[in-house]
Protein backbone atom coordinates (compact mmCIF):
# COMPACT_ATOMS: atom_id res chain seq x y z
CA UNK A 1 0.00 0.00 0.00
CA UNK A 2 3.07 1.97 0.83
CA UNK A 3 3.74 2.26 -3.38
CA UNK A 4 0.50 2.86 -3.96
CA UNK A 5 0.29 5.75 -1.48
CA UNK A 6 3.58 7.09 -2.98
CA UNK A 7 2.12 7.08 -6.43
CA UNK A 8 -1.16 8.33 -5.59
CA UNK A 9 0.15 11.27 -3.28
CA UNK A 10 2.38 12.31 -6.38
CA UNK A 11 -0.68 12.59 -8.82
CA UNK A 12 -2.54 14.79 -6.53
CA UNK A 13 0.44 17.11 -5.52
CA UNK A 14 0.56 17.73 -9.42
CA UNK A 15 -3.00 18.18 -9.40
CA UNK A 16 -4.34 15.32 -11.39
CA UNK A 17 -7.21 14.68 -9.31
CA UNK A 18 -8.35 12.66 -12.62
CA UNK A 19 -5.96 10.41 -12.80
CA UNK A 20 -5.71 10.06 -9.23
CA UNK A 21 -9.55 9.22 -9.41
CA UNK A 22 -8.92 6.29 -11.74
CA UNK A 23 -5.79 5.22 -9.82
CA UNK A 24 -8.71 4.91 -6.76
CA UNK A 25 -10.26 2.34 -9.04
CA UNK A 26 -6.85 0.36 -10.33
CA UNK A 27 -6.31 0.07 -6.35
CA UNK A 28 -9.58 -1.84 -5.48
CA UNK A 29 -10.11 -3.98 -8.62
CA UNK A 30 -6.43 -4.91 -9.41
CA UNK A 31 -4.65 -4.96 -5.90
CA UNK A 32 -7.49 -4.95 -3.75
CA UNK A 33 -6.60 -2.27 -2.07
CA UNK A 34 -8.88 0.37 -0.27
CA UNK A 35 -7.40 3.54 0.41
CA UNK A 36 -7.21 4.72 3.53
CA UNK A 37 -7.75 8.74 5.36
CA UNK A 38 -4.24 9.87 3.70
CA UNK A 39 -5.46 8.89 0.38
CA UNK A 40 -9.03 10.82 0.80
CA UNK A 41 -6.37 13.57 2.39
CA UNK A 42 -4.09 13.94 -0.76
CA UNK A 43 -7.11 14.19 -3.22
CA UNK A 44 -8.73 16.71 -0.92
CA UNK A 45 -6.02 18.65 -1.04
CA UNK A 46 -5.59 18.03 -4.78
CA UNK A 47 -9.05 19.33 -5.57
CA UNK A 48 -8.80 22.36 -2.99
CA UNK A 49 -5.62 23.41 -4.72
CA UNK A 50 -8.07 23.22 -8.04
CA UNK A 51 -10.25 25.20 -6.24
CA UNK A 52 -13.09 22.71 -6.80
CA UNK A 53 -15.04 22.96 -3.90
CA UNK A 54 -18.24 20.75 -4.58
CA UNK A 55 -15.35 17.99 -5.17
CA UNK A 56 -13.62 18.97 -1.63
CA UNK A 57 -16.76 17.97 0.24
CA UNK A 58 -17.95 15.19 -1.95
CA UNK A 59 -14.88 13.64 -1.18
CA UNK A 60 -15.19 14.85 2.58
CA UNK A 61 -17.98 12.64 2.57
CA UNK A 62 -17.09 9.35 1.05
CA UNK A 63 -13.90 9.30 3.65
CA UNK A 64 -16.73 9.79 6.34
CA UNK A 65 -19.22 6.89 4.78
CA UNK A 66 -15.74 5.00 4.82
CA UNK A 67 -15.26 5.82 8.32
CA UNK A 68 -12.29 7.64 8.55
CA UNK A 69 -11.34 10.62 10.76
CA UNK A 70 -9.36 13.64 8.84
CA UNK A 71 -6.61 15.07 10.13
CA UNK A 72 -5.67 18.47 11.00
CA UNK A 73 -4.20 19.00 7.79
CA UNK A 74 -7.73 17.55 5.58
CA UNK A 75 -9.52 20.06 8.23
CA UNK A 76 -7.90 23.19 7.26
CA UNK A 77 -8.72 22.36 3.33
CA UNK A 78 -12.22 21.77 4.38
CA UNK A 79 -11.68 24.81 6.19
CA UNK A 80 -10.17 26.84 3.66
CA UNK A 81 -13.02 25.79 1.22
CA UNK A 82 -15.59 26.57 3.60
CA UNK A 83 -14.31 30.21 3.62
CA UNK A 84 -13.70 30.56 0.22
CA UNK A 85 -17.04 29.72 -0.89
CA UNK A 86 -18.11 32.39 1.68
CA UNK A 87 -19.75 29.46 4.41
CA UNK A 88 -18.11 31.26 7.55
CA UNK A 89 -20.87 29.68 9.54
CA UNK A 90 -20.34 26.44 8.18
CA UNK A 91 -17.07 27.16 8.56
CA UNK A 92 -17.11 27.92 12.54
CA UNK A 93 -19.39 24.59 13.24
CA UNK A 94 -17.15 22.62 11.03
CA UNK A 95 -13.88 23.89 13.13
CA UNK A 96 -16.27 23.10 16.72
CA UNK A 97 -16.84 19.89 15.88
CA UNK A 98 -13.16 19.41 14.70
CA UNK A 99 -12.37 19.95 18.51
CA UNK A 100 -15.00 17.85 19.73
CA UNK A 101 -13.73 15.05 18.06
CA UNK A 102 -10.41 15.71 19.13
CA UNK A 103 -8.78 16.48 16.39
CA UNK A 104 -5.86 19.11 17.35
CA UNK A 105 -6.28 22.79 15.87
CA UNK A 106 -2.61 24.30 14.34
CA UNK A 107 -1.49 26.20 16.94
Amino acid sequence: IIHCALVFHAMCRKLLVEEAEAFLVTMATEYDLCPNHVFYGSLIYAYSRRREYDRVFQVFQRMEQAGFMPDTETCNYILISLMEIGQFTEAQKFFEQMLLQGIRRNV
